[in-house]
């Protein structure tokens, strides 16, 4: 202890810069987090949103950033001149299919079979003159990177990739 006048200090002056230190890369980190989570990364947001493909063919909109055991949405868009015989068929992998629990599809497709390592969706379209819009409501299964495609039959294809995060 040291002496002050009449006081008795007890001070550990390096001790207390290396807290100061410490706080300050605390409000940083903190201060990195709220920037991650106003630019969608914990959510929607101009970073989680993502899309694939174009409204002249196949669109798939998605998030990039979804959350375990959240749900987790795809809305497939196919345009009107990829209908063939008023049938539209598209098809996700299996890969991605066995990273998430599939909730439900809206519209229900009228088939779904099997090829390989996808799975084709057969949707009757009852307007021609107009896209078709599907949803694909789901749960992530893991965490980590989750990998799929999507692409019509006899059509253009694409891949995205998604974070699933605690």
């Amino acid at each position: 202890m040291r002496h002050v006048g009449d006081l008795d200090l007890d001070q550990d002056l390096a001790f207390e810069e290396r807290q100061w230190k410490i706080q300050r890369v605390g409000w940083v980190v903190m201060a990195l987090i709220v920037v991650a989570a106003l630019l969608g990364v914990f959510g929607s947001g101009p970073l989680s949103a993502a899309t694939v493909g174009d409204d002249a063919t196949l669109a798939l909109h998605y998030q990039r950033f979804v959350r375990h055991q959240g749900q987790g949405e795809l809305v497939v868009r196919v345009a009107p001149n990829e209908t063939v015989e008023g049938r539209v068929e598209f098809w996700l992998t299996t890969e991605f299919l066995g990273e998430i629990d599939l909730q439900g599809i809206s519209p229900e497709p009228d088939e779904v079979r099997s090829a390989g390592d996808r799975q084709i969706f057969v949707f009757l379209v009852n307007d021609p003159a107009g896209p078709l819009e599907v949803t694909i409501s789901y749960f992530p299964n893991g965490l980590g990177r989750v990998s799929g495609g999507i692409g019509l039959v006899d059509g253009p294809d694409f891949s995205f990739n998604q974070l699933s995060y605690p």
